[in-house]
C-alpha cells in the first residue's frame, strides 16, 4: 500500500512504469543523475515505509500481547467468580447445617432434662409405693397378731386370701389352710391340664 502511494506521488502508478524507475538507462557517461536521484528517493521512502511496518507490527504485536494477557485475566476473572459462588453456597449450607445442629442439641438437651426429670418423679414413686408396701405388711401382720416376716410371697398368699374372701379375721390359721388347700387344687388342675 505504502508502496503504490510511493509510485503514484512520482507518478509511476504501474508496475512497467516500476521496472523502467529501477533500471535506469545507462549512458556513457554514467547513469543519469535525475534517475540516480529518484532512486535514492525511492531507497529512502522503502526504507520509512519499512520503518513505519515494523512500528506497526510492534504495535499489533503488543495489542496482541495486551489484549491476550485481558483474556487470560478474564477467565481468571470467572473462574474466580465460580469459585466464590461456589463458597458462598457452601457457607450457607454449612450455616444452615449449623443452625440444624444448634437446634438438634437444643431438642436433645430439653429430653436429657426431660429424662432426667421422669427419672426423679418415677424414683420417688417407686419409694413412696415401697414405703406404703412395707406400711401395708407391717398392718396386715399387726391385724393378724403375728411376728413381722418380710418376705413378699408370705404377704402376697396372704393378700390373696384376704381379697378371695377365703380368709376369716377370727379364724385365720384355719382359713388359712382351708386357702393353701383350694389353692394346691387349682394348681393340681393346672399340671393336669398341662399334660
Amino acid at each position: 500500500m505504502y508502496l503504490l502511494i510511493f509510485l503514484n506521488t512520482f507518478g509511476l502508478g504501474t508496475s512497467l512504469s516500476l521496472i523502467l524507475f529501477l533500471n535506469p538507462e545507462k549512458s556513457i557517461v554514467g547513469y543519469n543523475s535525475s534517475d540516480v536521484n529518484k532512486l535514492i528517493n525511492y531507497s529512502k521512502n522503502l526504507e520509512q515505509i519499512n520503518i513505519m511496518q515494523n512500528n506497526e507490527i510492534k504495535t499489533n504485536d503488543i495489542t496482541i500481547e495486551k489484549l491476550t494477557k485481558e483474556n487470560e485475566s478474564f477467565k481468571d476473572i470467572k473462574e474466580i467468580i465460580k469459585r466464590n459462588d461456589i463458597i458462598k453456597e457452601q457457607k450457607t449450607t454449612i450455616n444452615e447445617q449449623k443452625k440444624e445442629i444448634n437446634r438438634l442439641s437444643n431438642l436433645v438437651d430439653i429430653l436429657n432434662h426431660n429424662i432426667e426429670s421422669l427419672k426423679t418423679k418415677l424414683e420417688r414413686e417407686v419409694d413412696k409405693w415401697k414405703r406404703i408396701l412395707k406400711k401395708v405388711c407391717k398392718a396386715i401382720d399387726k391385724v393378724l397378731d403375728r411376728k413381722p416376716k418380710y418376705e413378699l410371697e408370705d404377704h402376697e398368699r396372704l393378700t390373696d386370701a384376704i381379697n378371695l374372701d377365703y380368709y376369716d379375721y377370727k379364724n385365720h390359721k384355719k382359713e388359712l389352710c382351708k386357702f393353701q388347700i383350694i389353692m394346691a387344687r387349682c394348681l393340681l388342675h393346672r399340671f393336669q391340664d398341662t399334660l
